[in-house]
């Protein structure tokens, strides 16, 4: 399957209004991500996300999703973080009903002590 990149920036993204976004293939933009995705988490985006259901985040050399807490106001089903430099995974990626978590690792990951003592008690 071939998946057509969308070459818009993100905020030309979130601005569409045209665009239904139930699928942000938004990989390989490490230039824009800076390491984290905090360029995502708006108050302004969420409305425009209420029918996402993908989000792609493949190899954003992504050091951190501190703040992706806010997918869990979407009916988000899958995220892919695969080919990131992810560390550590926060609480915040299990704060959402999601069905499938996608990474793919480069480097070695842990799980924040926070989220297994949470898993175990909840």
């Amino acid at each position: 399957m071939f998946i057509k990149k969308d070459r818009r920036r993100i905020e030309e993204i979130f601005q569409d209004s045209t665009d239904e976004k139930t699928s942000l293939n938004l990989a390989k933009r490490f230039a824009e991500f800076q390491g984290s995705v905090r360029c995502l988490c708006k108050d302004i985006y969420v409305e425009s996300l209420q029918n996402l259901k993908t989000l792609n985040l493949y190899d954003n050399a992504l050091t951190n999703v501190v703040g992706i807490h806010f997918l869990s106001q979407t009916p988000i089903e899958e995220i892919n973080l695969g080919g990131n430099k992810l560390t550590e995974l926060p609480l915040e990626v299990i704060c959402f009903a999601v069905s499938t978590l996608i990474i793919r690792l480069t480097s070695f990951l842990v799980w924040n002590d926070k989220v297994a003592s949470n898993r175990l008690a909840g």
